[in-house]
């Protein structure tokens, strides 16, 4: 795992440099502190899958660009799969933690739309 951090570290210093951002900016476009987003790129905080995401949309690269080129053949056919079961998981979390509102909205929203007709 560590050369894998290792790459991804020196790819965003690359393109951090052809970007002319500091890691400060990355950072804020990622949603994470400075100290956070270095935490990640040393290997001392856990790269979620999310903030891998973040991190190659806010470079506007290929997330299969951050990764090594002997990931590549297995990142360009799983990666799909690996984001749309993130997603799905994140999504069923968001949903289990604000079921009530999320139901109390819906209900609300069908009583307005009844008391207009």
């Amino acid at each position: 795992m560590n050369d894998i951090i290792e790459h991804i570290k020196k790819i965003v210093a690359q393109k951090l440099v052809e970007k002319k951002w500091s890691q400060t900016t990355l950072a804020e476009k990622i949603g994470k502190t400075k100290g956070a987003l270095s935490m990640i790129l040393s290997g001392r905080r856990e790269l979620k899958l999310s903030d891998f995401l973040k991190i190659a949309y806010a470079l506007e690269i290929s997330p299969s660009t951050l990764l090594p080129e002997s990931y590549n053949n297995v990142c360009d056919i799983s990666l799909r799969e690996i984001i749309i079961r993130s997603v799905e998981v994140e999504c069923k979390n968001y949903i289990e933690k604000h079921a009530e509102s999320i139901i109390k909205s819906v209900i609300n929203s069908q009583k307005d739309q009844s008391n207009e007709m």
